[in-house]
């Protein structure tokens, strides 16, 4: 058995290596998939609903906290999932939800993982490294709500001392060599703002279907996995493949 262990351990660091190289991390929360529901993640982390705390449901969004877990070989304070159901009704009107006929069909959209002061950030930093590779010294997010008002809002991060960023593919590389017509007329429902051509392509060029922000201060660290952008592409794939089976 050794043996064996010792031929397959180089190989699994060699597709590693190269998926590293190669192609944006999967940034994959551990332990969850971002396709799983509310109780597939409660399964996943083994718990039931009565043992999760700050449970919500609210229209489309769903969330609930876990406390005392070992995440990325420290304690934290708090890990909360947050899910957002996506599907819409014959109006196509993203404001209209029907709890009866739609609940039950929201995906795990992000996760924020809370530390308490005091917690190794250094230790911390390296184990985000070896799970999602190197960081990157910029990224851009793309927030539902713009703040300054009308427009879609956008929010550049840069890489410093204290924040790492993770990004995963483009939208625009996922999109490669799909109906990209398709997405560009509908991707809007989901992301208030996005208006113009130019506005669709500053989006797809520089949106990253998954981004991880750490803030790896000294008082609060703080994880943010942000999957929305992942989700939204999943729901139009899966209506771009309705309507080809209708046509």
């Amino acid at each position: 058995m050794k043996k064996q262990f010792a031929c397959v351990l180089p190989l699994v660091l060699l597709l590693c290596a190269c998926t590293r190289a190669g192609e944006a991390p999967a940034l994959d929360f551990p332990q969850t998939q971002w396709d799983m529901n509310a109780q597939g993640v409660m399964e996943a982390w083994g718990v039931t609903p009565d043992e999760v705390q700050n449970y919500s449901a609210e229209g489309r969004a769903v969330s609930f906290a876990l406390a005392g877990c070992t995440v990325f070989g420290a304690q934290a304070e708090s890990v909360t999932f947050s899910f957002i159901n996506l599907a819409l009704d014959e109006s196509g009107d993203i404001q209209q939800f029907d709890e009866a006929a739609m609940a039950g069909e929201e995906v795990l959209a992000g996760v924020t993982v809370q530390y308490p002061q005091g917690t190794d950030t250094d230790k911390l930093a390296a184990a985000l490294k070896a799970q999602y590779g190197e960081p990157l010294p910029e990224l851009t997010l793309y927030p539902l709500y713009n703040a300054l008002g009308a427009g879609m809002a956008a929010e550049e991060k840069q890489a410093s001392g204290t924040q790492r960023l993770w990004g995963g593919a483009t939208v625009a590389s996922t999109l490669s060599g799909q109906d990209t017509a398709f997405f560009r007329q509908n991707w809007p429902v989901y992301l208030p703002g996005m208006e113009t051509e130019q506005d669709w392509e500053q989006f797809s060029q520089n949106g990253r279907m998954v981004t991880l922000v750490a803030d790896l201060n000294e008082t609060a660290p703080l994880l943010q996995f942000d999957a929305y952008n992942l989700a939204v592409y999943r729901q139009l794939v899966a209506r771009l493949g309705g309507e080809n089976t209708a046509a």
